[in-house]
């Protein structure tokens, strides 16, 4: 369990980011950092960045500056692209450890002086033995788990990184709300349940717990293409809104469509 109290404010805000998919060509990458060249060793690699990179690192300055008052936040998973088994060659380095490191000067530009929690991601791109979250949480001194209750602003977060592809994604939150509220006995009373993977936003509220699917920042890649996800990706983050340590409110202005879609075609 991770655990933090900061309960002092009447209105607390709470940032949610996930798949962050540093390096990937389709996903974030920093143009400021100096990367090792293979062949020589030395330091001295800096990236151009394509189309859909440059969306998310604009999207991502701005995210930047609007969160500057946030009181926490949690970065649910996927924070590298890793070796991807199934988008082989579309990265930018495939150097894991280069790839932490892009993420954790990414990360750096969030508020440094309140509490950050990372998760676990999808196995295929945070690494088995190589785990890419706890890699960056060493970095950047932060707390990591493979899935945590995060206690903060006086509600209690269960976060998880997976969550099926489905295409009704309310329905599938609610099912697992239904899990949590029938596991309460062992975990305690959850108020948020976080998960991502989807790279789409939803979200859902029973009578008792509100669940969050978090947007990424990563666009379509060819995998996506071959598994025929026709929905572009949702890019960016969401907020939840915490007021008098009850009202639990979802802030999604952070979250914009992909504008990559597929090609045109034209004769």
């Amino acid at each position: 369990m991770i655990n933090s109290k900061r309960t002092d404010l009447m209105k607390e805000e709470i940032l949610l980011i996930s798949d962050l998919h540093v390096m990937s060509y389709w996903g974030l990458i920093h143009p400021e950092y100096v990367a090792k060249d293979i062949r020589t060793g030395k330091r001295d690699v800096q990236y151009v960045m394509n189309e859909p990179q440059t969306f998310s690192w604009d999207h991502w300055q701005d995210m930047a500056r609007q969160c500057r008052n946030v009181s926490a936040i949690l970065v649910n998973g996927d924070v590298i692209d890793g070796v991807n088994r199934h988008n082989v060659g579309a990265v930018c380095n495939n150097d894991p450890m280069e790839q932490c490191k892009m993420s954790a000067m990414l990360l750096e530009m969030l508020p440094n002086d309140v509490p950050m929690y990372v998760t676990k991601g999808t196995g295929y791109h945070s690494g088995d033995e190589f785990i890419a979250e706890q890699v960056v949480s060493e970095l950047l001194d932060i707390s990591y788990a493979d899935e945590g209750i995060i206690e903060e602003c006086g509600i209690r977060i269960f976060a998880n990184h997976y969550s099926p592809h489905a295409q009704y994604k309310a329905a599938a939150l609610e099912r697992k709300i239904n899990q949590v509220a029938a596991a309460e006995k062992y975990y305690g009373k959850i108020d948020v349940l976080v998960r991502s993977h989807n790279h789409a936003f939803s979200a859902t509220m029973t009578t008792d717990h509100l669940a969050v699917m978090t947007p990424g920042w990563q666009h379509k890649t060819p995998y996506a293409i071959d598994k025929d996800l026709i929905t572009p990706s949702d890019i960016g983050y969401v907020k939840l809104i915490i007021e008098d340590n009850q009202l639990i409110t979802v802030d999604r202005r952070g979250v914009v469509k992909s504008p990559f879609c597929c090609q045109v075609m034209k004769w």
